[in-house]
């Protein structure tokens, strides 16, 4: 009977040991898990908005404008083609300058993204806000700009232009 007692507190030992084990080995996030759903979201909304893979017009713009705000976690979007305004989501006409948008949108002719860190292309809460500006790239070509607008107290990081970037 003691042999048996025995045999068991060693495999109960060896089974916590196999466990403890186990728990600090796992391995270690490298993104905080709101910045992992935020990576996952995007790569899956990429997937799910083929109407910018075909073409920008108005109705493209306005259809994927309120997911593009979702993904940046933007105050407000903006789409441009270059030439005009297509889509505005999370703010109205009367709060932003259509030329000063266009003008945002000039600043990524090069391809690259732009960090404005104030803006007074529109009026968030009051106040000039900052803007995040990437090329919309359709078949290697660029179609337009994707302005992403956020509040005057939003600290932006570099994984916010990353993340437009990305979305553009």
């Amino acid at each position: 009977m003691e042999a048996a007692l025995g045999l068991l507190l060693v495999l109960a030992i060896a089974g916590s040991g196999l466990g403890a084990w186990r728990l600090t080995s796992s391995p270690r996030r490298v993104l905080s898990p709101e910045r992992e759903a935020m990576r996952s979201a995007l790569h899956h909304a990429i997937a799910t908005l083929p109407h910018l893979r075909r073409g920008l017009d108005e109705t493209s713009a306005k259809a994927a404008a309120p997911h593009l705000r979702a993904l940046t976690q933007a105050t407000a979007v903006a789409i441009t083609d270059g030439d005009r305004v297509l889509a505005l989501d999370g703010i109205s006409g009367n709060d932003a300058s259509a030329s000063q948008l266009r003008e945002l949108s000039a600043h990524v002719l090069d391809g690259r993204v732009h960090v404005q860190p104030r803006t007074n292309a529109v009026r968030l809460s009051g106040s000039n806000g900052s803007a995040v500006v990437a090329p919309l790239v359709i078949q290697d070509e660029s179609v337009g700009a994707l302005i992403a607008l956020y509040d005057e107290d939003y600290r932006l990081r570099p994984d916010d232009a990353r993340v437009v970037g990305e979305a553009a």
